[in-house]
């Protein structure tokens, strides 16, 4: 007995139930093929090692609306058992099983592989899209969802990417485009070091030990509210000798980048190295020293801003042998934190102690002078000074421009889905 009529003979012995769709749970992928909705579903059916276009043509011939066309790259059996399934879900399952894909072509299916259905359906069309605000390879990161990788290419000469596909394909690359090409928001950001001796912290409000560290729904760093306003206090603290400004900058910043600022020196320091064949080669190195800070806006929503900051002083105490080379030692104080404030606020970043011991000598005028006998006359006080760093870091979001080109976009979760679908804030230092 042949192989085809194997078949009939054991389709003879096979009951199908057909029930409404309605009835199973789940929409099947396929539905959007038919010209109208098929309500066939298979109770109960088997196949065992027949072609698969012999087991194609049988499940077509269960639908009224729908005709089979099977490329001749289609070859191969299935062994495929069936139960309470529909009937476009059971194509679509030994097709891609098989590794064959399918296209609608009135109330055809054809079925081919992926490649011969490519070459025979879709035309391939080129697109060069312009960019004004991001890099090529930016936006190549995020267009790979939608074009394959191979595909797309950056051409930084003219700031442009080149996109190869499908019409639909090209379609939803430029709409994807559209959105992404956005202006880099900025951060202006005003940042303040003060120096400000410890016992004089209580005359500005600020207790570290009298606030709770708890965060404030904040997952990022330790970040508590205040309502202290510190800034005109520290003006009566400086003339009073108690505080003195270190360093007073302002920048602006892109969102993501990061920003850097050192207000001192840089130390060269040469190195000699010698090679194996007794080759002296000198080369210099430098030591920063004096007050440095970095900081990275990261914008978020509703014009909140998290800022990575790593703020550090140092001085020079002297210097230190290493290797046959006199190195600076450097005395530093440094902190790194997360924080989140929103726009317009005020940050206080504290918590950078250093102690000082300080000798005032007081002499006698002339008399203290005398060689010996002076000594009488002269007296040495000493004090110990104890000081912490404050860094107030003042953000306003510069995104005029980025609220006009956005305005009305396209959410790109909403245009990924559719694709898919269709194919004063203070912070204590460590």
């Amino acid at each position: 007995m042949s192989r085809g009529n194997a078949l009939s003979v054991a389709a003879a012995f096979i009951v199908c139930i057909l029930v409404p769709a309605s009835a199973l749970l789940g929409v099947a992928s396929w539905e959007a093929l038919a010209a109208s909705a098929d309500d066939t579903v298979i109770d109960s059916l088997a196949f065992f090692d027949e072609e698969i276009t012999v087991v194609l043509s049988a499940l077509v011939q269960m639908s009224d609306d729908l005709s089979l066309v099977a490329d001749s790259s289609v070859r191969g059996t299935v062994t495929q058992t069936l139960r309470n399934t529909r009937l476009l879900d059971a194509m679509e399952l030994i097709v891609r099983a098989n590794g064959f894909d399918f296209r609608r072509k009135g109330n055809a299916i054809v079925v081919a592989t992926p490649e011969r259905l490519a070459s025979v359906f879709d035309t391939v069309e080129v697109a060069v899209i312009p960019l004004k605000h991001r890099s090529p390879v930016e936006i190549i990161a995020t267009l790979d969802l939608i074009v394959p990788k191979e595909s797309i290419r950056a051409d930084a000469r003219t700031s442009s990417v080149i996109v190869s596909g499908t019409a639909a394909q090209v379609n939803e690359a430029k709409r994807l485009v559209a959105h992404l090409d956005t202006p880099v928001r900025q951060v202006w950001i005003q940042s303040r070091i003060e120096e400000v001796a410890t016992s004089a912290l209580s005359n500005l409000g600020i207790k570290w030990d009298s606030l709770s560290l708890k965060p404030q729904n904040n997952p990022i760093g330790q970040v508590i509210g205040a309502s202290i306003d510190v800034i005109p206090k520290l003006g009566f603290l400086q003339d009073e000798g108690y505080a003195r400004t270190v360093a007073s900058t302002q920048l602006t910043v892109a969102d993501g980048s990061t920003a850097r600022i050192l207000l001192g020196d840089r130390i060269p320091v040469k190195r000699v190295t010698v090679g194996p064949d007794g080759t002296r080669t000198e080369s210099w190195e430098y030591f920063e020293a004096g007050v440095r800070l970095e900081v990275t806006p990261e914008m978020g929503m509703e014009d909140e801003v998290s800022l990575k900051v790593k703020p550090e002083i140092s001085s020079v105490e002297g210097t230190a042998e290493s290797g046959g080379d006199s190195l600076p030692w450097l005395k530093t104080r440094e902190a790194e934190t997360v924080i989140r404030v929103r726009d317009g606020e005020t940050a206080v970043i504290g918590g950078l102690l250093q102690t000082q011991e300080l000798e005032e000598l007081t002499k006698v005028p002339l008399l203290g002078d005398i060689p010996i006998m002076g000594e009488l006359f002269k007296r040495t006080d000493k004090d110990i000074r104890q000081t912490e760093l404050l860094i107030f870091l003042t953000v306003e979001v510069i995104d005029d421009e980025y609220r006009e080109q956005t305005a009305g976009g396209v959410d790109i979760v909403e245009l990924l889905t559719a694709e898919e679908s269709s194919s004063t804030s203070v912070a204590g230092g460590q």
